[in-house]
């Protein structure tokens, strides 16, 4: 099974990378997923310092990164890039569903492995190419 495969069983009707609005949407709607599960692994873990350097990923899944998404505000996308960035976000997605299971002791290992792979995700958002 492929990875945007795995990312629709996860979230239903997840349209890829193939259009500028799928675009927008896909990233959106990824953001959201990992989001969700982050603030409630932070809700879950209370006022625990620990819990608070959750606080910058959940901030960075509530916005869009406005410099990536700017340039690829294009009709056409490469498509070998699509599979990367499909592949990055399946990792990230992985990893949110992962969140429920995290306690304070794993959070420094847990985060660092999220941020990895949010800069993953925005490295392979940059590779994308007009279609030739």
């Amino acid at each position: 099974m492929d990875a945007l495969t795995k990312i629709r069983a996860k979230i239903n009707d997840f349209p890829g990378y193939g259009s500028e609005t799928d675009i927008a949407r896909s990233d959106e709607e990824t953001r959201a997923y990992v989001g969700e599960r982050l603030a409630a692994l932070r809700e879950r873990l209370g006022a625990d310092a620990v819990a608070q350097t959750l606080d910058p990923l959940i901030q960075r899944s509530a916005f869009a990164n406005q410099q990536i998404l700017a340039s690829l505000e294009r009709p056409d996308i490469h498509p070998g890039s699509e599979i990367a960035i499909d592949e990055a976000d399946l990792v990230l997605l992985d990893l949110a569903d992962t969140a429920a299971s995290v306690d304070s002791e794993q959070v420094p290992e847990y985060a660092a492995k999220v941020t990895a792979a949010f800069d993953a995700r925005d490295a392979a958002l940059t590779g994308l190419k007009p279609r030739t």
